[in-house]
């Protein structure tokens, strides 16, 4: 009912316009798309020689598939194999990790941590390795334009939303096995810094101005209806 009323909506993707406009085929005229900004975040070049984070603040973030990612990866990888370092796990979750990662025999080379203080966090960031995101549903999927602004590589699934916000700059899995996520993760590992540096060329053109500017136009153009 809420959508029926509405004037126009301003989505934070073209995926979410999507989802919205094949529920609701009518509302297609007045649906306008905005991307997130990522210039909240200090540009920086990582040294990429830290662990590889990943966040675990909601179960579609898949941090169970990327433990049996990197019992695969310790198995079968020849290059080196950085700590998998999740971050924002609820204490239950994190038991229930934990419990995993001893299962897998890769306790010693995973780091499950609750939210962690903000400057905690960005030196965390300054060294990291990789970027990891293989969630089943997103709506945008900000921490990949925030990684590859700092020259983190980023290592994403297949899901829509992440596919259109990265742009091609990721190295996107192509399935939800923890074989395909693995090779994902070693192919953002082994980004060269020509790449690195292209993808944050690429997230430093969303901004929160064009953001706003956006949602700015799609207000005045109903108003002005």
């Amino acid at each position: 009912n809420a959508y029926r009323r509405s004037d126009r909506i301003v989505a934070i993707s073209q995926r979410v316009a999507d989802d919205l406009i094949a529920r609701h085929p009518r509302m297609a005229p007045r649906v306008s798309v905005a991307h997130h900004g990522s210039d909240h975040v200090a540009e920086w070049p990582s040294t990429r020689a830290g662990d590889a984070i990943a966040f675990g603040h909601y179960s579609n973030k898949e941090p169970a598939l990327l433990l049996s990612t990197w019992s695969y990866l310790l198995k079968n990888s020849n290059d080196a194999v950085p700590t998998l370092h999740v971050v924002g796990l609820e204490e239950p979750h994190r038991m229930f990790l934990q419990g995993e990662a001893s299962r897998l025999g890769i306790a010693d080379r995973v780091i499950l941590d609750a939210y962690l203080p903000e400057r905690e966090f960005e030196q965390l960031m300054r060294s990291a390795s990789a970027v990891l995101f293989p969630s089943r549903h997103e709506g945008f999927g900000l921490p990949v334009l925030e990684a590859m602004r700092q020259g983190v590589p980023v290592a994403t699934s297949p899901d829509r939303a992440l596919h259109e916000v990265a742009g091609g700059h990721a190295a996107e899995s192509a399935g939800g096995s923890p074989q395909q996520m693995g090779m994902a993760v070693k192919r953002a590992l082994s980004m060269s810094p020509t790449e690195v540096d292209s993808a944050r060329d690429y997230a430093n053109q969303f901004t929160w101005r064009r953001s706003a500017e956006i949602t700015r136009a799609a207000i005045a153009a109903t108003l002005s209806s």
